[in-house]
């Protein structure tokens, strides 16, 4: 007897006229959308938060507590920025998951699912229902994530120079190579 994760997937398929694809994947393009975004403004938050905060209070790098500070609040923001960013298309995201699952069709795109979501309960109770939590999930669970890395960062020594270096010896690695022979 084939494992049940095995099964599941063949009924999905099954359920989906043997469509592989969107029986296993129908909302993958939905879902990376909605996390690019999400990384993108937890990223460019942090840095800019963090970045005024060492700018305006100097002293804050000298410690690693008082740099622990600075990512705690510069990943608050990020997360609750990012959460706030993404959250229209988290509830078009979840449109489509339980359309996919209430009905056969599963042809409901994002930008679909984003006007229907809009025309059906408008801004606040639509496209942000759920928007608080969420937002506070997200910036809980994001300046953890930045402590911790601050916190490693600093007990490894690591600089932001080593970054640099790593990202410099990959892009040197590629230019060591033979260009590609011409086609005859």
């Amino acid at each position: 007897k084939a494992p049940a994760l095995l099964d599941s997937w063949r009924e999905a398929v099954i359920q989906n006229d043997g469509n592989f694809r969107s029986a296993l994947f129908g909302t993958l393009d939905a879902l990376l959308v909605k996390d690019i975004i999400f990384a993108i403004v937890k990223f460019s938050a942090f840095d800019k938060v963090s970045d005024f905060l060492y700018q305006a209070y100097p002293e804050l790098q000298a410690s690693l507590a008082s740099s622990l500070v600075v990512s705690l609040a510069a990943g608050t923001l990020a997360g609750v920025g990012a959460a706030l960013a993404s959250q229209p298309l988290d509830a078009a995201f979840t449109r489509i998951e339980s359309n996919e699952k209430s009905t056969s069709d599963n042809t409901t795109g994002l930008l679909t699912a984003l006007r229907d979501v809009y025309n059906d309960k408008g801004i606040l109770d639509g496209l942000y229902a759920g928007a608080v939590p969420r937002a506070v999930f997200a910036g809980t669970l994001i300046a953890l994530e930045f402590v911790f890395f601050e916190f490693l960062k600093k007990q490894l020594h690591v600089a932001v120079s080593d970054f640099t270096f790593t990202l410099d010896v990959l892009s040197g690695a590629t230019a060591v190579l033979p260009p590609p022979s011409p086609l005859s």
